[in-house]
């Protein structure tokens, strides 16, 4: 039943569209990131959000040591940069896109839709992965389409649903 269980949930979640985010950490090795949409809003007081890092990253690490990390949200022209974080990768991630670099809470992408360092007040393991809570310490947006995710491939918005 767990087999089945697996293959059911992937199913259902990779037809779920998801804006796409790269997220940072400055951590002992340097600066660290990954592709996420597994990212979303906790609270509003305290501002809070949380993201899902896969313990086997070096974000996972970056994260544990800084106590810190940066949610770069993705423009709808951005897919190479999702694709530079989105798996294995020869070289520098951070060559793809325009970075500021060792910030303390993790590199900046400058033309990201949306900036939101924050500092981890919460981190608890599930599986694989460690849900970290974040406290944001600012939250600051450009103009532009967000990035989207859905059945294994980049999209963005063509228009708006109708109101009910």
């Amino acid at each position: 039943m767990q087999a089945e269980a697996y293959a059911d949930l992937r199913s259902l979640m990779r037809r779920v569209a998801s804006t796409v985010a790269v997220i940072t950490a400055r951590g002992e090795d340097g600066d660290a990131g990954i592709t996420a949409t597994s990212v979303a809003s906790v609270s509003l007081d305290p501002p809070s959000i949380l993201v899902c890092v896969n313990k086997a990253t070096r974000l996972h690490a970056a994260v544990l040591h800084s106590r810190r990390f940066r949610v770069n949200y993705l423009s709808q022209s951005q897919e190479i940069v999702a694709h530079a974080f989105g798996g294995p990768h020869d070289g520098d991630r951070f060559e793809c896109g325009e970075w500021e670099r060792n910030l303390p809470f993790g590199p900046k992408l400058f033309s990201a839709l949306g900036d939101v360092p924050c500092t981890l007040s919460q981190a608890t393991e599930c599986g694989t992965h460690t849900v970290f809570i974040g406290t944001v310490q600012t939250a600051a947006m450009q103009a532009g389409a967000p990035l989207l995710y859905c059945n294994g491939e980049y999209a963005s918005l063509t228009g708006r649903a109708p109101r009910a």
